[in-house]
């Protein structure tokens, strides 16, 4: 190699400088097996929690990952491929032969890497039954199991439970010795599988056919989030968390450009009362509007759609200072149109309601919002469920959430 020194430098010819080795990523692919049949729960993949099928919850968990580039669906659902046609993600057909009750997850995952164009240093499992992750979640796994050098992760979460095994109708404890028994706090080394995220090196899953092996290491994840949708009653409590804790912190309050509320039900409690003359009266909360006009001071858009043809309302309504269309008898026509007018997208719409007849509406916009007590029908497509009640501070607690006063 020619070398010419010119005062006390060195220069080497640029052309000979050794070609330095590029350092090697670690590539990934998220595979998320979704089955059409289920033995439990029937259509449990594409049932909805809010206005998303579960197999959508786990699909947008999946891109809001850095490894959104590689997300693979393997499906024998006609339903699930139209369902992820509105994703940018890749089907797999899964055959018939490992979709059946007996087929494993494992099954699964290795026939989708065979049918995948390269083979990835590590494979993300994720279930469509754990709808509850957060969107760095699948981030986090990934960069623990690089960094601890493991050959496979799952996800857990602590458990503080008292937990027995029985064998030939005898009980016995596992996890603590009945003569000293332990406070439920002192519970620290015990951990439950959620069956939410798990991570293998592709080269172990396809040796041992078992999405856990090698070095082993854990991501923890809290109780809330570690729910699975596998039993009837699992889906009651998943709606009750996905609409009381989990869309609270996903509430992106910066989204919301319009907010729309019912009237009866939500600023009263539904009920009324008739003097001798036939007039009607009913009850208010002063909460609801100081609330009002904390958001009047915000100056955040407010309407009022009522189908109740009552001038209650509308004395209210200007009371408060806020525009009011009341006697709709078709809410969603008339919301479209009010929303064209003030030339408002949908999607920045949040929309406070409590019976059959706002739920129209609230599909139709970006943030359905239920009261406490409204039917059960509305908070099933509802994002998020208040802890108060029509007439009884809903409309404060809503405005406590938004804005924090």
């Amino acid at each position: 190699m020619k070398k010419f020194r010119r005062g006390c430098f060195f220069i080497v010819k640029k052309k000979e400088l050794p070609k330095l080795s590029k350092k090697k990523k670690n590539n990934a692919v998220i595979i998320i097996p979704a089955r059409g049949g289920s033995k439990r729960i029937k259509n449990k993949n594409i049932l909805k929690l809010g206005n998303l099928t579960l197999i959508e919850h786990t699909i947008l968990h999946a891109l809001s990952s850095k490894l959104k580039k590689n997300i693979y669906i393997s499906t024998d659902s006609a339903k699930i491929k139209l369902i992820c046609q509105k994703y940018p993600v890749k089907v797999i057909d899964r055959p018939k032969k490992i979709s059946n009750d007996y087929s494993s997850s494992e099954d699964a995952l290795i026939h989708a890497l065979d049918n995948i164009s390269f083979s990835p240093d590590y494979v993300v499992f994720l279930q469509c039954t754990s709808p509850f992750r957060s969107e760095n979640d699948i981030d986090k796994a990934f960069k623990l199991i690089l960094k601890t050098k493991a050959d496979s992760l799952l996800s857990v979460s602590d458990c503080k439970k008292f937990i027995w095994s029985k064998n030939n109708n005898l009980y016995k404890p596992i996890n603590y010795d009945i003569q000293n028994r332990k406070r439920e706090q002192d519970f620290n080394n015990y951990f439950e599988e959620n069956g939410s995220i798990y991570i293998s090196k592709t080269k172990n899953l396809k040796r041992f056919k078992n999405r856990l092996s090698g070095k082993i290491v854990t991501y923890n994840m809290s109780s809330w989030q570690s729910i699975q949708v596998d039993e009837p009653h699992d889906l009651k409590l998943a709606y009750w968390v996905y609409s009381t804790i989990f869309n609270k912190q996903k509430l992106n309050k910066k989204d919301i450009h319009k907010i729309i509320f019912d009237f009866d039900g939500v600023f009263t409690n539904n009920k009324f009362s008739l003097d001798s003359k036939g007039s009607e009266r009913v009850v208010l909360s002063r909460a609801d509007g100081l609330a009002v006009k904390v958001l009047k001071e915000k100056k955040t858009s407010m309407l009022v759609l009522s189908s109740e043809k009552n001038e209650i309302v509308k004395k209210r309504c200007q009371k408060l200072g806020i525009k009011c269309i009341f006697g709709a008898n078709n809410k969603l026509k008339t919301l479209k149109k009010h929303l064209q007018e003030e030339n408002v997208n949908k999607n920045n719409v949040l929309y406070l309601g409590n019976d059959i007849n706002d739920i129209d509406c609230m599909k139709f916009v970006g943030y359905p919002v239920a009261v406490n007590d409204a039917a059960d029908s509305v908070k099933k497509v509802s994002k998020m469920v208040l802890n108060s009640s029509g007439g009884n501070g809903a409309v404060r607690e809503l405005v406590k959430i938004l804005t924090g006063v």
